[in-house]
């Protein structure tokens, strides 16, 4: 049999992974295309403001890419189809000797074994793949044009062109990784820079948002607990437990400040504690998104729970004296806030659709800071910052606001894991098959998410019970205020009684 024939024989014992392989190529080119021929000629064309320069430059990074990209490509085809790799190797030896000039090394070098200039060769293509992901991070790292909030003179071509530059990115880091062109350390390194982070947010709050219809407010207090997260990238997979904090950790900030830009003319009108509070959570962050990454780049290794949570924090270790003083100082502001002086007078009108999210997910901000940051500091601004003088509901009956702030967090958290579990029954339920973008439906999930919530529940209920001790109207004022709490009263009673399969229903009213 030819060396042709048994070239095609393999590639169909390995159809699967030349059918993806050929996808890969082929999505990639058409963002390669897209980029190239259609959005930076537009830019090119409609010059004001952006530096041709630059622009060139983030060209050459793309056409560097698809070389790469062909090169590799090929190899994979290679590997996939069997052949004698020695013969390549050979090639390599030979080529690689030739380019020596000193005589006494060249022929040191015709002495070495094929098989070592085989590892020579199978180290310089994953060279390859490592240089191609670090030329295109600058792309979104090096190259502010591509990413400011307004594309002087073509304002409606940038959303499109930030997204397919996204797209090309996060696909071409799927094809290196899945390929083994990089290394699990390689894709961890990617977590260092907050610019590359930010972006990882918007393209999974995109694809959350397009394929399963998922609202941003129901995401929960962590992106990376989401039963699609697994699946929107292959190389989420090389990720560890610092990793998913630092994904975290920007999905809250940047959740915070999306709500507080988008409802920015209605908190303006009215002026009420909401805008103080996002002023003081996102623009004036002590703890800043910048100075988070410039410790977390200080630390150590990528896993391990124990090392990296709660009152273990490495983080919380490593921050300064001053660090932690001005984390005291914001938080001190905060809380108050939390509790909001107008609450009443800020549920009316527009006022209030702005609150219903952007309090639970100042909350969610919270939690993680006393997870990650600075353990204690929720209880200990809530017991010290004089909340007696700060009244949640316009009530005459006395009440704990510990309570009623340990009722608030525990109901996002309740809230999240059910919302977590309805979406995945709701979107599997009405699938043909059962099935969703090529995935079977998992009973495990959604069972896993509630037996989560029931560890929970015992707690919820305590405190509900000592907050409604205090005032029917308490409870009454709060489900006005807070959307987690009404629709959480009704589905604990159902959890405890129905089976799973009724989730799904759970919060349809």
């Amino acid at each position: 049999m030819c060396k042709g024939s048994n070239m095609l024989k393999n590639w169909d014992t390995n159809q699967k992974e030349v059918i993806i392989l050929e996808e890969y190529s082929r999505n990639l080119s058409n963002f390669h295309n897209q980029l190239l021929l259609e959005d930076f000629e537009l830019m090119k064309k409609r010059r004001k403001n952006i530096d041709l320069v630059k622009l060139s430059e983030a060209k050459e990074i793309l056409e560097e890419s698809k070389k790469n990209l062909s090169i590799l490509k090929q190899w994979k085809l290679f590997k996939l189809a069997n052949i004698d790799l020695n013969v390549a190797h050979s090639q390599f030896k030979e080529w690689f000797i030739s380019n020596e000039n000193d005589s006494l090394i060249y022929r040191k070098l015709l002495k070495v074994p094929v098989d070592i200039f085989g590892l020579i060769f199978d180290q310089h293509l994953q060279g390859l793949g490592n240089v191609t992901l670090k030329e295109m991070k600058k792309l979104i790292t090096n190259y502010d044009f591509l990413w400011n909030d307004l594309i002087p003179g073509c304002p409606f071509s940038f959303p499109k062109i930030r997204e397919h530059v996204r797209e090309y990115f996060f696909m071409m880091v799927d094809f290196l990784f899945e390929n083994e062109f990089i290394n699990p350390e390689m894709v961890r390194s990617l977590f260092q820079d907050q610019k590359i982070v930010c972006e990882i947010v918007h393209h999974t709050a995109t694809c959350l948002g397009n394929e399963i219809e998922m609202k941003y407010i129901d995401w929960g207090p962590k992106l990376t607990e989401h039963w699609y997260w697994p699946h929107v990238n292959k190389f989420y997979s090389a990720l560890g437990k610092k990793e998913e904090n630092i994904v975290d950790f920007v999905c809250l900030s940047e959740r915070i400040y999306d709500l507080g830009e988008s409802n920015r003319a209605s908190i303006n009108q009215f002026g009420f504690d909401g805008w103080e509070l996002w002023e003081i959570i996102f623009k004036n962050h002590s703890i800043a998104i910048g100075q988070y990454f410039r410790k977390l780049k200080n630390l150590k290794g990528s896993d391990g729970l124990e090392n990296y949570s709660g009152k273990n924090s490495l983080l919380h270790s490593q921050l300064s004296t001053s660090d932690l003083k001005l984390l005291e100082e914001e938080m001190e502001q905060t809380v108050p806030l939390l509790i909001l002086k107008q609450y009443p007078y800020a549920l009316s009108g527009s006022n209030k659709s702005y609150l219903d999210q952007f309090r639970p997910a100042v909350f969610d901000l919270l939690i993680f800071y006393e997870n990650n940051l600075y353990p204690g500091i929720l209880n200990k601004f809530i017991m010290k910052s004089k909340l007696e003088r700060v009244s949640l509901v316009d009530t005459p009956q006395a009440h704990d606001n510990e309570d009623i702030v340990e009722l608030i967090i525990l109901s996002s958290e309740c809230y999240s894991l059910f919302s977590l579990a309805r979406n995945y029954e709701a979107i599997f339920e009405k699938a043909p098959e059962r099935i969703v973008f090529g995935l079977s439906y998992d009973e495990s999930i959604p069972k896993g998410y509630i037996s989560r919530l029931h560890e929970i529940l015992p707690e919820w209920k305590k405190t509900y019970s000592k907050v409604k001790e205090a005032g029917e109207e308490i409870i009454t004022r709060l489900c006005e205020g807070d959307k987690n709490l009404p629709r959480l009263i009704k589905a604990i009673k159902t959890v405890e009684t129905e089976p799973l399969h009724k989730l799904s229903k759970l919060f349809l009213s």
